[in-house]
């Protein structure tokens, strides 16, 4: 077995494929003798062995190079060692998951010379870090979102709103979700609300499932998303109602059927949305405001093919507590085709005048 001496001798050949071969296997090594030999090479004159070496110290994990590794990005030139550089400060940063570097990690992304690409690593590791201190959550949550760094540069935001909602995979993400919670009911975050919704959702997080039915309701750009997170979570912890829509969300976007099933599809989910009569009505209403159209005719079946007389006066109170005409219109036009009381028929045939 070649001794960490004898690799650090080779790391100085002249022969560059011989360079990067000793720093390769140097890297693979975990001693802490090793681990001083990498540090040595962060100044290494080749920046194919600088950048080896900085992935060997991320993969090492001990903190106690971090700041030589900080050093050596801020000087770097070249593209593909800073980068690595800047990923391995990440990685040594969350593994010393300390809360007073959640500050100096938003610092760094706006540090001359830092590769954007290092930002998504760089936000991961500050919310790593915020994981590991759920005691102290949420406040410093907030101000890592609120933080000027963040607020002045909008791919900085970009990518942290990307780290939220693909860190969640994380065990350690876990305590992070009742301050996800409470900041997914705050306008004041509202950009990082489809971020958070993703993360509940890769959570698998039943706690959120109340919050989020209250922003399927309220925020109808945010169906989308919150219709994918519950069918993370599980549609056997939801009502039969919003259970239906959810599975109706993963099949029109999860499965990819043949074209000629799709009548089929239809026809099948109106019947099973429809037979459910009143309480299907609120989600079947929003389910018209959807932006993909397949969707929004599904919904519009299953409401043509409720005839109870009670769930026609639900749909019209809803359409008309909304003042949305279309949704009006449509609600006079039930009422008069199915409510068994003329009276209601014939004021329904005025109504539908008037609103032509």
């Amino acid at each position: 077995m070649r001794t960490v001496r004898s690799i650090v001798s080779r790391v100085l050949s002249g022969d560059p494929a011989v360079r990067r071969a000793a720093a390769s296997e140097l890297a693979k090594l975990r001693s802490a003798s090793a681990r001083d030999a990498l540090e040595s090479c962060l100044d290494h004159r080749d920046p194919d062995v600088r950048r080896i070496a900085a992935g060997g110290l991320a993969q090492v994990g001990d903190p106690k190079p971090l700041p030589w590794v900080l050093r050596s990005a801020r000087l770097e030139r070249d593209p593909r060692t800073a980068l690595a550089l800047w990923r391995a400060a990440a990685r040594l940063a969350r593994s010393r998951a300390r809360l007073q570097d959640v500050p100096r990690l938003a610092g760094w992304l706006v540090e001359s010379h830092f590769p954007d690409d290092a930002m998504g690593d760089v936000c991961s590791a500050a919310l790593h870090i915020l994981a590991a201190h759920p005691e102290r959550l949420p406040g410093p949550l907030i101000g890592l979102l609120q933080a000027s760094e963040v607020l002045s540069y909008p791919l900085i935001q970009t990518a942290l709103q990307k780290a939220i909602a693909t860190n969640a995979g994380q065990r350690l993400a876990r305590p992070l979700a009742p301050a996800y919670l409470d900041l997914l009911q705050d306008e004041a975050f509202a950009a990082y609300h489809p971020a958070l919704i993703e993360a509940l959702g890769n959570m698998r997080e039943v706690r959120a499932i109340g919050t989020l039915l209250k922003r399927f309701e309220s925020v109808p750009e945010l169906q989308d998303k919150v219709l994918g997170a519950l069918s993370l979570i599980g549609v056997e912890n939801l009502d039969p109602v919003t259970a239906t829509a959810v599975r109706l969300h993963e099949e029109i976007y999860f499965r990819t059927p043949r074209e000629e099933e799709f009548v089929t599809f239809f026809f099948e989910s109106a019947q099973r949305l429809g037979a459910m009569g009143e309480r299907a009505v609120p989600v079947l209403l929003r389910l018209l405001d959807h932006p993909n159209g397949a969707l929004r005719q599904n919904a519009r079946f299953a409401l043509e093919s409720i005839t109870d007389p009670r769930a026609l006066l639900s749909i019209l109170r809803f359409a008309e507590n909304r003042r949305d005409p279309a949704k009006t219109r449509l609600a006079w036009e039930l009422v008069r085709r199915n409510h068994p009381d003329r009276s209601l028929q014939a004021l329904a045939a005025d109504r539908l005048a008037d609103l032509a």
